[in-house]
């Protein structure tokens, strides 16, 4: 029978970007000028299977991270540890990780919960492991990932963290989903739906950056991927039906960590000494 265990889900922001280039949001879909602000948030997830994260944010002292959020023009930046505490959550006390996919923006402080299991489908890792073991002609596949990251998971294993999941799981814990998002934006990304006092709601990962990726630019729609896809287009677009399937068509359910609107729909404070936002999404 299927679990009716509810949850709350608190978003914190720990980075933003003001600029991010429209020919990245869209993929060269819509408006290839121009440019939109992002944002950069860790999920947590609440209930009686303890403190989940949903990602786990970046480090810019690791090589990838670093690049990145610098070319990107990151500002506000907090170490994910320190604004986790700020929102009342130790990094000590987390007990999984549920991983929506592998970028370095998602998965580079792995090894800052020493007490978390590790959730992460079993096609993403292989697939990283095998892409980054390719010769330089395929390096443009690369940019999005960081070999400490996929050496933090083998650590993870060694210490009888790491949890392959093998495509979608129903109750993976109590009224949490898992959907998988095959060969898309990543080789095998996570959607996790969670149950709540309020109804079910999905993190998408980034197979949408913003709400317009899924529901069109021109409001018409037509879904636009995003930029650094490393899979098929065809399977992006259909991991968005999903998520509109898994969100009974209500995008106020469906929570997006690079979309500024995030803050816009749920009860949210900002912190007065860094500027950075913390919404409720269920209590």
């Amino acid at each position: 029978m299927k679990s009716n265990q509810t949850y709350a889900i608190t978003l914190v922001e720990y980075a933003y970007g003001p600029a991010f280039s429209n020919a990245m949001v869209y993929s060269g879909y819509y408006e290839m000028t121009g440019t939109t602000a992002v944002e950069y948030v860790i999920g947590v997830i609440e209930g009686p299977s303890g403190i989940l994260l949903v990602d786990c944010g970046y480090d810019p002292q690791h090589e990838v991270a670093g690049r990145e959020s610098r070319a990107q023009n990151h500002i506000k930046y907090q170490h994910p540890t320190k604004v986790l505490k700020k929102a009342g959550f130790n990094p000590e006390d987390v007990s999984g990780i549920l991983l929506t996919h592998l970028h370095w923006d998602h998965a580079d402080c792995l090894e800052c919960f020493p007490n978390a299991k590790i959730y992460v489908q079993k096609d993403e890792l292989f697939g990283w492991i095998e892409t980054l073991s390719m010769p330089k002609e395929y390096n443009t596949l690369k940019v999005s990932v960081d070999i400490c990251d996929i050496k933090e998971c083998i650590n993870a294993l060694g210490e009888d963290r790491l949890v392959l999941l093998d495509g979608s799981v129903e109750d993976l814990f109590p009224g949490i989903d898992i959907t998988v998002a095959p060969n898309g934006h990543s080789w095998a990304g996570s959607l996790i739906t969670v149950n709540t006092k309020d109804g079910k709601y999905t993190f998408t990962g980034d197979t949408a950056y913003v709400k317009d990726n899924i529901l069109g630019g021109r409001h018409d729609g037509v879904s636009m991927p995003n930029g650094y896809n490393c899979g098929s287009v065809k399977n992006v677009l259909i991991t968005m039906q999903d998520i509109l399937r898994l969100a009974q068509g209500d995008m106020n359910k469906v929570l997006i960590s690079h979309d500024i609107g995030v803050w816009d729909c749920f009860e949210s404070i900002t912190t007065p000494e860094d500027d950075l936002r913390i919404a409720y999404v269920a209590k």
